[in-house]
C-alpha cells in the first residue's frame, strides 16, 4: 500500500496513513511559521521510519507553501536537525517543568521537603538541578506586577492581552489545580534550556513513574487543552497562558 498524506485542516494536523495505520503531526499556524507541536506514530509503525516519513512530507507541504517550520515537539526538533534543515542553536529554548502531587505540591510552596520526594530530589542532585519555581504563583505575581503598572517579562505591547488572558485562565479552577501542580526546574543554575540539553535528566525522572511523587498533568494551549507527562518540555517564547 502506498503512503497517503493528508493535511487534515480540522483537526489541525498531518496525517500518514501507511499499511492501514496512522502516523500524525499537531500543528498551528501563526502567519507564515508552521509550528510543529507533536507528533504521534501508532505503535504498529514504530520502527517503520513512519514518522520520519512524515516529517519529510511536512518539509515538502511547507516549501510548498512557503511558509517557515518551527519543531516544538522533541521528535521533530531532532529529526531536523538530524537532517540537517536546522541548527540546534536555532531551536526554541525550552523549560523542564515536572506535575507534583498535590501534597508535595503544597509542601513545596510551603519550602518543605517530605521524606517521601527523597527520589526526586537524589535525580535532582545527580543533575545540579533544583525546583525553581511554581505556575500559579509565576501567574499570580504577573498578574499583580500587571495591575500595578510593575515592569513585567512580557513586552509592552503585549501585557494587556496577555493579562486578560491570565486572569481568565485564574479564575477556572481546573486550569488551577494544574498550575498549582506545575513546576519548572532550574538545571545548573538555569531555567532555560536549548538543544539537546536535560535529556537524561528528563529520561531519569520519567522512571519515577505516574506515581508516588509525580502524576500526569495537563497543558492549556491553543484555546483547548491536552494531557501531558510527568516531565515535559515546555518551549519559549511564549505568553502564559494561551
Amino acid at each position: 500500500m502506498s503512503d497517503a498524506f493528508t493535511n487534515n485542516t480540522s483537526k489541525n494536523r498531518f496525517e500518514l496513513a501507511l499499511n492501514g495505520f496512522t502516523a500524525f503531526a499537531e500543528y498551528h499556524l501563526e502567519g507564515s511559521t508552521l509550528y510543529i507541536d507533536r507528533v504521534v506514530a501508532a505503535p504498529e509503525l514504530r520502527g517503520t521510519g513512519a514518522a520520519g516519513k512524515l516529517m519529510q512530507n511536512i518539509v515538502n507541504f511547507a516549501q510548498k507553501e512557503k511558509l517557515q517550520i518551527v519543531p516544538i515537539c522533541p521528535y521533530a526538533a531532532a529529526w531536523m536537525v538530524k537532517n540537517k534543515l536546522i541548527e540546534e542553536s536555532a531551536l526554541p529554548r525550552f523549560q523542564v517543568r515536572i506535575f507534583l502531587k498535590k501534597e508535595f505540591a503544597e509542601a513545596v510552596m510551603r519550602d518543605e521537603t517530605p521524606a517521601e520526594m527523597q527520589p526526586l530530589l537524589d535525580i535532582l542532585a545527580k543533575y545540579n538541578a533544583v525546583i525553581d519555581h511554581n505556575q500559579l504563583k509565576e501567574f499570580t505575581e504577573f498578574v499583580a506586577d500587571a495591575e500595578a503598572g510593575r515592569k513585567t517579562k512580557i513586552p509592552a505591547d503585549q501585557v494587556a492581552g496577555v493579562l486578560a488572558l491570565t486572569k481568565n485562565s485564574l479564575a477556572n479552577p481546573e486550569k488551577r489545580s494544574y498550575f498549582a501542580r506545575e513546576f519548572t526546574l532550574s538545571v545548573g543554575g538555569k531555567d532555560l534550556l536549548q538543544g539537546t540539553a536535560a535529556e537524561a535528566l528528563i529520561a531519569d525522572l520519567k522512571t519515577l513513574g505516574d506515581g508516588p511523587i509525580l502524576t500526569h498533568g495537563k497543558a492549556f494551549v491553543h484555546g483547548g487543552s491536552r494531557d501531558v507527562e510527568t516531565v515535559r518540555k515546555s518551549y519559549l517564547p511564549k505568553v502564559h497562558p494561551l
